[in-house]
């Protein structure tokens, strides 16, 4: 390892060195890295969603003509029809309520039965096993409960 005057007498000669040692080493300074977040997200966990959640509103509409920009690319239409594919298939169950949900008809009068907003109304199941036992959400907070199993998880 080169001293402070050795470096600065040759930092070109360091730099092709720090490539060299990164090349070789690539698996050793990925699991680094990994255990290196991992520590960092349990001890900073409510700190970092704070921070990705100010940064997601930020840039949400940035976000958003992202994705949408991205799904219509004829060469990734195919990779949301497999993913959602797969997703059916490891959770029958999940998607036979969903099914049987569409035909629940929220009504006009329908009300989020948390907040009592009439906007941008969902279907949410409890029990994924009880299909048709649905509660009527708005988004809002049929999102925040969903962050809430996120978290529990």
């Amino acid at each position: 390892m080169p001293t402070k005057e050795e470096y600065w007498k040759n930092p070109e000669e360091h730099k092709r060195l720090c490539k060299e040692y990164k090349k070789k080493n690539k698996d050793k300074i990925k699991q680094q890295q990994k255990k290196y977040n991992k520590i960092r997200w349990e001890q900073n966990r409510e700190k970092l969603l704070k921070q990705h959640h100010k940064w997601y509103i930020k840039n949400r509409e940035r976000i958003l003509k992202y994705t949408k920009n991205y799904y219509n690319k004829p060469e990734n239409i195919d990779k949301k029809k497999i993913s959602s594919i797969i997703y059916r298939q490891r959770h029958p169950e999940r998607e036979k309520a969903h099914q049987l949900a569409k035909y629940i008809k929220i009504n006009k009068n329908s009300k989020c039965e948390i907040c009592g907003s009439n906007k941008f109304l969902h279907r949410h199941h409890k029990d994924y096993n009880k299909p048709l036992e649905v509660n009527v959400l708005c988004r809002d907070c049929h999102n925040q409960i969903h962050q809430k199993y996120k978290e529990i998880e």
